[in-house]
């Protein structure tokens, strides 16, 4: 099924299922490696916070078997659990004695992201750029996070420097989003759901493993 129809029949049931002053809009996001994803967004009344659905692993869900009412189900309640504290406080942000705390770096392929490269601050690490950015507290996300990529900009408005940024970000990445390794079956068992045959596949026998955080 193309994006574009899995879409349509996707937001017609969500319209059934969420709150009359909640808006919903497809955005094409620009994320790593030059990739640009499709998703959702899910704008409240009064909420500065909108949540973005992304679709890919849905579609991927539907074409396994699952079931269009069930997706629609499962996205709605995230939405719903979203917005019953959604509400970010911009003080945390702009007021770098808060921020400092939730500021963290990740890693990324420094030639396809090279043009995003230009409006962040960064540190190249062999053939990979370390940027940093900042989580949202836990309370605004169920379930995931939500985060804010720094840019040059943010940085003239706290008055710190890159070297002075990465130094946080050292400090707190680790504490924040510790290592995590899991196989590559349970992996796939997360992205794919019982649809797609591996319930009963052990994990020895696909001898691949993820490393990244556990967040």
């Amino acid at each position: 099924m193309e994006m574009s129809e899995f879409y349509d029949q996707l937001t017609t049931l969500l319209q059934e299922k969420i709150p009359d002053d909640t808006t919903m809009q497809l955005n094409h996001v620009r994320k790593n490696n030059g990739v640009i994803e499709d998703g959702i967004s899910f704008t409240a009344k009064g909420k500065n916070i909108s949540p973005n659905i992304y679709l890919a692993q849905y579609l991927a869900m539907y074409e396994n078997g699952r079931t269009m009412e069930s997706i629609a189900a499962e996205i709605a309640k995230v939405v719903s659990d979203t917005s019953k504290d959604a509400e970010f406080e911009v003080d945390d942000f702009v007021d770098f004695e808060k921020a400092k705390k939730r500021i963290v770096y990740k890693l990324i392929n420094m030639e396809k992201n090279s043009k995003l490269l230009e409006e962040i601050p960064y540190k190249q690490f062999m053939d990979l750029a370390m940027v940093f950015y900042y989580i949202l507290p836990d309370k605004i996300m169920k379930d995931t996070y939500a985060t804010i990529l720094i840019h040059r900009s943010h940085l003239q408005i706290w008055k710190v420097t890159e070297e002075e940024l990465e130094q946080i970000a050292l400090i707190n990445t680790p504490k924040l989003l510790p290592p995590d390794i899991v196989g590559m079956a349970e992996v796939l068992k997360g992205l794919l759901g019982d649809a797609a045959g591996l319930k009963d596949i052990p994990e020895d026998q696909i001898p691949m493993y993820v490393m990244s955080n556990k967040l």
